[in-house]
């Protein structure tokens, strides 16, 4: 029972930072630009939420690990098409930035040579940020996973060094995830930005509704199909 809990501490503990640090890209970015930010949610299925004084936005922290949003009701009211691109890439630099720094930490950290400590930090750094990067040539979607395989990772023992290699590697995974061109996702919300700029006319809101809903239930779909395969292994 201690192992489980300690898996699942350090997963929600991960997941938590990374989709924060993601969020706040997001939340940044619009207020930078003068945007209201309606509301700002880490996690599904919220258990507690509060209303900040200063911005009027609703900030809100669920118990379920399945990433968050922030609804933004002025991203498409007469914005500049580069403001949206902007605001819609906060929460992928800001995970590509998380994930290079801890692994730059875990680098310099690990290097006994003082003097020249920085370099290879730098050049340690920088290739586990490059070996994080998913490869997607040997993909079998029946082998996916879902949080018990993810809590799996980090293992029955709670070891720091470990635990700031996967969260950086979660970091980056994520903010990839986020640039496929899904509807619902910040890659399909800068497509559709894209086309419009092209275009040079807005596409239609219904149209950009139902291809957001039907984007949503495909990764949803694929969510309940990694905990399925979860649970399955664990019944085998």
């Amino acid at each position: 029972m201690t192992a489980i809990l300690v898996k699942f501490s350090q997963l929600f503990l991960s997941f938590f930072l990374v989709t924060v640090v993601h969020e706040y890209g997001h939340f940044f970015w619009a207020r930078i630009f003068g945007m209201k930010v309606e509301r700002v949610q880490v996690f599904g299925f919220s258990l507690i939420s509060w209303t900040s004084k200063t911005t009027g936005t609703k900030f809100g922290l669920g118990w379920l690990p399945l990433g968050g949003y922030c609804l933004l009701p002025d991203l498409h009211a007469e914005q500049s098409s580069w403001k949206k691109i902007v605001v819609l890439s906060g929460g992928v630099v800001n995970n590509l930035v998380l994930g290079f720094i801890i692994f730059m930490a875990i680098a310099w950290l690990r290097t006994p040579d003082v003097a020249n400590q920085a370099h290879v930090a730098a050049a340690r750094g920088a290739e586990m940020f490059a070996n994080s990067l998913p490869d997607t040539s040997q993909v079998d979607i029946s082998d996916s996973g879902g949080l018990i395989s993810v809590a799996n990772i980090f293992g029955s023992t709670w070891r720091w060094f470990r635990f700031w290699f996967i969260t950086a590697s979660l970091s980056v995974f994520m903010a990839l995830c986020n640039l496929i061109p899904i509807p619902g996702l910040d890659g399909g919300q800068i497509t559709f930005t894209a086309i419009e700029v092209v275009m040079r006319r807005p596409i239609n809101e219904n149209v950009k509704l139902c291809a957001n809903l039907l984007g949503l239930l495909l990764v949803f779909a694929f969510f309940v199909y990694g905990n399925y395969n979860d649970i399955c292994r664990l019944l085998d």
